[in-house]
């Protein structure tokens, strides 16, 4: 579906955004406020779209944590965070059709701010966010030898703590939230 956003200004310098789309429709996406209805919006092509669980995406192309998340920023998303253990399914599927020699991803949390507080990038608990699965053994911040403030999901399911800068370097989950 595509969605055009079209400006028209009247003779009072007013303007008010007509949004016209190749799929479904109605008056109520015409608004004053310069933007379409987001349920109107289409998303990137390179996402895999799951109802109800989001857009998502995994760049084989490796990169820090901090360089991932503001790769996702741009593709107009954030890191992926997972919610349920059906969301952890999706993304263990796309990683399965993905090409890359990494056995984990980066996701959305850290656990910058204490220890023993493994945090969403929006700041949520991650058992308030619905999935806390760590792999056995884990978080374990390097057995103590490092410090480990980031998340990645490993290829066969549930989470491992990694250092977020040196220590690993790999791919990452971008998802864009569902309107």
């Amino acid at each position: 579906m595509v969605v055009t956003a079209i400006p028209i200004e009247n003779t009072n310098g007013e303007s008010t955004t007509v949004c016209i789309s190749t799929k479904e429709f109605d008056p109520q996406n015409m608004t004053r406020t310069g933007k379409c209805s987001n349920k109107y919006l289409s998303k990137r092509d390179d996402y895999s779209y799951t109802p109800g669980i989001e857009y998502h995406k995994l760049h084989s192309k490796n990169a820090r944590f901090n360089d991932a998340r503001k790769i996702c920023i741009e593709e107009g998303g954030h890191l992926a965070i997972i919610n349920s253990f059906a969301e952890e399914r999706v993304l263990l599927g796309i990683y399965a059709r993905t090409k890359t020699n990494q056995d984990q991803a980066y996701v959305g949390i850290h656990n910058f701010y204490s220890s023993d507080d493994w945090v969403t990038i929006f700041g949520d608990l991650i058992y308030k966010a619905g999935y806390s699965e760590w792999a056995d053994s884990q978080p374990n911040n390097g057995d103590g030898g490092g410090v480990q403030n980031c998340a990645t999901l490993y290829k066969t399911g549930k989470l491992n703590d990694v250092g977020c800068t040196c220590t690993f370097i790999g791919p990452f989950f971008c998802e864009i939230p569902e309107f």
